[in-house]
């Protein structure tokens, strides 16, 4: 936004942003909330981070109730309690804690068995921060061996990537632009 009155006081005003769609997408409505309010922007999105450390920690004690019922309540306050984590997330409102939100989710739905949602779960994650595109290949690989026959990997793949592409195309649009000449008469 060219008009933006932070835009002087950022490193990267002359790049695009360096993290994915989705990460833009999420601060859109506080920063229509704060408007040119610097201290309310930077209270939103530590709030922003504060939301989705919660989440985080929710989706720990799932996979934990899941897999190791006994362990739900040490090992999410391991998470919780950790200071690096406090202080990077909520404390600074580092955007790593909703890119982790999605990889989490995606874990969740692993131990679960929800074949279909891991793999654009986990694309939610990557169109916060590109890092965690590394794990696309493990986690689909583990899901084709889960699926019972070549005609259900086939079936599963088929709609796990078609509902992948959607949501990649929906959270994306926003950000693409029509080539010059191509809408013209």
């Amino acid at each position: 936004f060219r008009n933006d009155p932070f835009l002087k006081l950022v490193n990267w005003a002359r790049h695009p942003s360096p993290y994915g769609p989705l990460w833009v997408l999420l601060t859109v409505p506080g920063s229509l909330l704060a408007g040119n309010d610097l201290i309310l922007n930077l209270v939103l999105m530590k709030a922003l981070a504060a939301v989705f450390f919660l989440g985080s920690g929710l989706m720990i004690a799932a996979i934990l109730r899941h897999k190791n019922a006994g362990q739900t309540i040490v090992g999410t306050l391991l998470f919780a309690w950790n200071p690096l984590v406090l202080f990077e997330a909520p404390g600074n409102g580092h955007n790593g804690i909703i890119m982790m939100f999605f990889t989490l989710s995606a874990v969740y739905l692993l131990v679960r068995r929800r074949w279909l949602w891991i793999l654009p779960t986990l694309l939610a994650s990557v169109l916060v921060k590109y890092i965690t595109a590394i794990l696309v290949l493990p986690f689909l690989i583990y899901c084709l061996h889960a699926q019972s026959g070549s005609r259900a990997r086939i079936h599963f793949l088929v709609k796990t990537l078609a509902i992948s592409a959607i949501l990649a195309g929906v959270i994306a649009s926003p950000f693409l632009e029509v080539p010059s000449g191509l809408l013209e008469e």
